[in-house]
């Protein structure tokens, strides 16, 4: 098993890196990490270095309420240029 790579203190994304948690059955680290929101959790080491963890969630949520804004200022717009139009009205 490789030498298990410090990464206290390391900021990643949204986290912030605390104290080493414990190694699962094979041998990986997982650490307890901070967001920058205020949740704790337990995240793996590999998926902290290789970029696949960034946040608790947190990222994903605001990313979606932004783009569903956006979605819907599109449909309102088209609903406005349709409006009296021989396509827009029923």
């Amino acid at each position: 098993m490789p030498p298990m790579i410090d990464m206290e203190g390391q900021k990643i994304g949204r986290l912030t890196v605390g104290e080493f948690a414990h190694c699962n059955r094979f041998g990986g680290a997982h650490w307890n990490v901070t967001c920058a929101c205020g949740n704790t959790l337990v995240v793996n080491g590999r998926d902290l270095r290789r970029g696949h963890t960034l946040s608790c969630g947190c990222l994903f949520r605001e990313m979606m309420a932004a783009s569903m804004k956006r979605l819907q200022r599109k449909q309102r717009l088209l609903r406005e240029a349709f409006r009296g139009t021989e396509l827009g009205s029923k």
